[in-house]
């Protein structure tokens, strides 16, 4: 999924080229990052207030447990939050479908680079009232 980001195979790093898990390493190292799984949060089309980045933080806390429960512990997951606008943006442009969608996934092919997953909070929330329960359970 090229578009959204770098290309996850290999990578321009200081020694020259470098394959994702020396990538992986040398991050970790220079910028002190703790072993286990990495999850990159972040929020597109969206005002980041203090909620935004509440239900940021923990999802990437969620995530990363989730990671750990199932054993994945040297990988790399993607995380967006969007609104409607944005999502349906994507779901048009990889699914030919004009229209929003609660979360578009993109698995990859790789080991360590697990995937991208896009989610709107504005129909996570509308699910969620459907539901009667939460936006974070509804995430």
């Amino acid at each position: 999924f090229k578009e959204r980001g770098i290309a996850y195979q290999k990578f321009e790093g200081p020694s020259g080229i470098e394959t994702h898990p020396d990538f992986i390493k040398s991050i970790r190292e220079s910028e002190g990052v703790p072993e286990g799984p990495i999850v990159l949060a972040s929020t597109e089309g969206l005002d980041e207030d203090e909620t935004v980045s509440t239900v940021l933080q923990n999802l990437k806390k969620d995530a990363v447990a989730m990671l750990y429960a199932a054993s994945m512990e040297d990988v790399e997951l993607s995380i967006t939050l969007c609104g409607d606008e944005t999502i349906q943006k994507y779901n048009k442009q990889h699914r030919q479908i004009d229209a929003p969608t609660d979360v578009l996934s993109f698995p990859m092919e790789d080991e360590y680079m697990i995937g991208d997953l896009i989610i709107s909070v504005e129909t996570a929330e509308r699910q969620a009232q459907e539901r009667s329960h939460d936006l974070h359970d509804e995430l």
